[in-house]
């Protein structure tokens, strides 16, 4: 009887050990969509600025800030090209992050009827040309990885076809975001 407790105590207390460490992660992975986001408004204001030629703000952000223990993005995982992006190219490549980003919206308004970020939805979707949606996953598939292990897609190339998942709906939202942004 009092092992069969302590056995039921156990069991109790690894699935609250469980459950912190999901909600743990989660958080690690919203602290990281987080900063990237911040990350990309400061560079698209000191684009903005420097179209304007006034001085730009460091979008570098500081070090003391990050909790021990928490990794940036991996570098080994980020891809390095050497391909040259021409100025349309970088509008289509701004144009699939905004699009990043209203999909990130749509997922936490409709959490049963999430999208992965795939190239086949930037592509035959949204209509951005093949080179900037490669050049747009050589620069955030890392964090496409992680926003999609935090939201819980197991496989991205599936994701998308599942039951409750209608791409015009997703379109008239991201249409109703760039027509109110």
């Amino acid at each position: 009887m009092q092992v069969s407790q302590e056995r039921n105590q156990a069991i109790d207390q690894l699935e609250a050990i469980d459950q912190q460490q999901a909600e743990w992660a989660a958080l690690q992975a919203e602290n990281q969509r987080l900063k990237s986001a911040h990350t990309s408004l400061m560079q698209a204001y000191n684009q903005l600025l420097a179209d304007g030629k006034k001085q730009a703000i460091d979008p570098t952000t500081d070090s003391a800030a990050t909790p021990a223990g928490q990794l940036d993005e991996p570098s080994s995982r980020t891809k390095n090209t050497n391909k040259r992006v021409s100025t349309a190219d970088g509008g289509a490549i701004a144009r699939a992050l905004r699009l990043f980003r209203a999909v990130q919206d749509w997922n936490d308004h409709h959490p049963l009827a999430t999208f992965a970020i795939t190239a086949s939805l930037l592509k035959r979707d949204f209509g951005i040309h093949d080179r900037a949606v490669e050049a747009f996953f050589d620069q955030y598939q890392p964090e496409v990885d992680d926003y999609h292990q935090s939201i819980g897609v197991s496989n991205p190339r599936s994701h998308n076809r599942q039951n409750g998942r209608d791409t015009e709906q997703l379109k008239k939202f991201v249409a109703t975001l760039t027509a109110n942004g």
